[in-house]
């Protein structure tokens, strides 16, 4: 008797529901200690909040400067798109606008990606390699990194994961290309690659190309259509299209791209990560090539005439998907400023294929491929409590507690601080702050008149030589939280 007959009736039985909830402890002991403050809240995750406590005020997706007044290129501030930030928007609706309520959901989202990977893994590949997939992406860091902030990067995993089983395991283009165009909106710059990885896996699958570009291309410009109608609302405005074509031409200011592909070059061998997905990315491709190249070729292993092993035909299809995507997401990488989490999408994919990989590179030899993930899987762990850089910070968090606390309803005017502003309760609230290849968001309220009765900035920050005077003359330090300058407005100045 085979001596690991154990572990695939274990894994088929109802042990697997087990196995599951265990992981999903796992990520649960490690996420909830400290929700708010691990990762620190950062810029991106503040303008989702921002986005969707005006929704759920004023139905407008957008950032708002002063009492009533609203950026006027709202289509550049959509990094997370409204599948999330209108679902948060729901969610502050009943609950109140709070991180936690944000962080929350982003966690039940992190579970249900794990239940997606595991549902829809058992029927890409088998039941062993979806949980072993499961504990591979439940250890990685990055998973916490990106997946507990209130941004885009995993609910629209979430529907990418979906869109790939009904595209090419179903058959169902349609819905697939629906649940694509779903994931394209809510992470525009990272999931618009899915888009060209594809169109190749259904071109080398060389059958009814045309039809099904079609029909997913279809179903993908509805989610489309509706982001146009709801952030842009005029869709023949030529400028629009204009700005908003320059700033994806190069979102990342005045950096040359040029420059910033030559830096990511040179540095590849000193950044672990890319070493380590570049190892496992390798392992895909021996696997793709090895289990076999034609349809004809996998069923006749599959009929295991030769005691071979290949997984179900359609799973070479995922590992295509896998392959194309991850070169997509690594040239999208060596354009930016080295953002790690612009590849984030494809390692999971690399992991989410990797436990079937090793099934065809090892021949099913089940001992070696467990030993060889649970061993992959601790030192993503080890890693994950010790040296991964999920920078932990709750200043934010204490100074917009501070001032709500101290000054509930009075204005407030906040300086390049939006995971401030965004937490703020106030609604007579005036905020100036910049991103990366946008233009400056809001005015200098200050030079403009405005003497809100608090005024916030971030130690270090050098404002203008007027900003400057006009703070000395009428306002008073009233406090500092860990980097972050509390003013207020001088009695005489009332």
């Amino acid at each position: 008797m085979n001596s690991l007959a154990w572990l695939k009736d274990f894994i088929r039985s109802k042990h697997l529901v087990l196995v599951f909830i265990g992981v999903v402890l796992l990520v649960v002991i490690f996420s909830v200690p400290r929700l708010n403050s691990w990762p620190r809240l950062w810029t991106d995750e503040a303008l989702t909040i921002e986005l969707a406590n005006n929704f759920s005020r004023t139905g407008t997706l957008n950032v708002e400067t002063s009492p009533g007044h609203f950026f006027e290129s709202p289509y550049l501030l959509q990094s997370t798109g409204y599948p999330l930030t209108i679902l948060l928007a729901l969610i502050f609706k009943i609950f109140g606008v709070s991180l936690t309520a944000g962080r929350l959901l982003m966690l039940v989202l992190m579970i249900v990606a794990l239940l997606l990977i595991l549902f829809f893994g058992k029927k890409i590949f088998e039941n062993t390699d979806a949980i072993l997939a499961v504990l591979l992406i439940a250890t990685f860091a990055s998973f916490y990194g990106s997946g507990r902030t209130i941004v885009g990067e995993i609910p629209g995993f979430i529907f990418l994961i979906s869109s790939i089983y009904f595209l090419f395991v179903a058959s169902n283009h349609y819905l697939g290309g629906l649940l694509l165009g779903l994931a394209v909106v809510t992470k525009p710059s990272v999931f618009l690659l899915a888009l060209p990885a594809v169109a190749l896996v259904v071109l080398i699958e060389r059958k009814d190309f045309f039809k099904k570009c079609l029909q997913i291309g279809a179903a993908v410009i509805l989610p489309v259509l509706a982001w146009v109608f709801l952030i842009i609302g005029n869709p023949v405005s030529k400028s629009v299209w204009v700005e908003i074509l320059n700033f994806y031409k190069n979102p990342y200011g005045s950096v040359a791209i040029s420059t910033n592909i030559t830096d990511n070059l040179l540095s590849f061998f000193h950044s672990t990560t890319l070493i380590y997905f570049g190892a496992l990315f390798l392992a895909v491709i021996a696997a793709r090539y090895f289990g076999g190249q034609t349809e004809q070729a996998i069923k006749s292993v599959r009929s295991r005439t030769q005691g071979e092993f290949a997984p179900n035909p359609t799973a070479f299809s995922v590992y295509n998907f896998a392959i194309f995507y991850s070169i997509f997401a690594f040239i999208y990488y060596l354009r930016s400023p080295g953002w790690l989490r612009y590849i984030l999408i494809a390692e999971l994919l690399i992991l989410f294929v990797l436990p079937s990989a090793l099934s065809v590179i090892f021949k099913k030899n089940n001992k070696i491929v467990l030993m060889t993930v649970l061993f992959l899987s601790l030192v993503q762990l080890i890693h994950l409590g010790t040296s991964a850089q999920i920078y932990s910070s709750d200043s934010a968090i204490k100074t917009a507690a501070f001032v709500n606390e101290n000054f509930p309803g009075e204005s407030v005017g906040v300086y390049d601080s939006l995971e401030i502003s965004a937490l703020l309760k106030t609604k007579n609230r005036y905020q100036k702050f910049t991103l990366m290849g946008v233009p400056t968001i809001g005015t200098d309220f200050l030079v403009n008149g405005t003497r809100p009765r608090v005024v916030l900035l971030r130690q270090g920050d050098r404002p203008s030589e007027e900003v400057e005077g006009i703070m000395s003359a009428s306002y008073k330090q009233l406090s500092d939280i860990n980097g972050y300058q509390i003013f207020e407005l001088k009695d005489d100045e009332e």
